[in-house]
């Protein structure tokens, strides 16, 4: 029963965490096409859910690579690690919500 709250903590948590600002400045600075294709997001999961999680399935599709910045490919690299912590953040809170919402079904 205990897995179903900490689940999803873990689940909400991860969402939180999907924000790129610094990723998003140098989309709008330096790649706007990029940036306008995108959504024009602004980098901040709270204000703008749906544009950061497409910038999230972007930089984790290694969209950043194409890019002609510089600038664009650094960040889209750092970005990469904290988009794939979010993402296995994700799936183990989702795992965990599974797993206690059957075992709690089980009497367990």
């Amino acid at each position: 029963m205990l897995l179903l709250p900490l689940g999803l903590m873990l689940v909400l948590a991860a969402a939180l965490s999907i924000s790129f600002p610094q990723l998003c400045h140098a989309l709008k600075t330096d790649d706007t096409e990029s940036w306008k294709r995108l959504g024009s997001p602004n980098g901040i999961a709270v204000a703008d859910l749906g544009q950061s999680v497409s910038v999230f399935c972007w930089v984790l599709s290694h969209g950043y690579e194409t890019s002609s910045s510089h600038t664009v490919n650094r960040l889209g690299q750092q970005a990469l690690q904290r988009a794939l912590m979010a993402k296995y953040a994700m799936l183990a809170g989702v795992i965990m919500i599974v797993v206690g919402f059957f075992s709690a079904l089980m009497g367990f």
